[in-house]
């Protein structure tokens, strides 16, 4: 196991996001860890084994050497929001390019400081520079005539 595919034994029944995306990997020892995915296809029986899924990880990515066994992530997990632009057109969410959000175009659930959760469209995502050494950010840039709400 590891590298840049990972092949599992699973069914295609739809628990794993097409990606990019993460799943759950365990390793020989029991720990979890979050793995990035590019995509995600079915891999046939052959001489490497049986039916089930063949992952493939992201250029800058591999999966661990150890992994024992995966499962879907949460999905969507919840990204603490850092920022938004003054014209609403900008949110800035704490969360690594790593395939976890859609690049878009798509939709982003978010949760108000009320607690009342609401989906809006956005047009693309952008690394934010001034997170990049830290744990990570993304601007997420709403779809036109779409702006962020105030108290998300």
């Amino acid at each position: 196991a590891g590298g840049r595919e990972l092949r599992v034994t699973a069914p295609n029944d739809g628990s794993f996001n097409l990606g990019p995306s993460r799943l759950l990997v365990q390793d020989s020892a029991g720990g979890w860890q979050h793995a990035p995915y590019a995509s995600v296809a079915v891999a046939p029986a052959d001489k490497r084994g049986p039916a089930g899924l063949l992952f493939t990880a992201p250029p800058d990515a591999v999966f661990p050497a150890d992994a024992a066994r995966v499962q879907p992530a949460q999905f969507p997990e919840p990204f603490p929001v850092f920022g938004r632009s003054s014209d609403g057109t900008v949110l800035y969410v704490h969360a690594r390019n790593d395939g976890s959000l859609a690049p878009g175009p798509a939709r982003l659930r978010v949760r108000l400081s009320s607690g009342e959760e609401l989906s809006f469209k956005y047009a693309f995502l952008a690394s934010d520079p001034a997170m990049d050494a830290g744990s990570g950010g993304l601007a997420v840039t709403a779809a036109r005539g779409v702006r962020w709400p105030l108290d998300a």
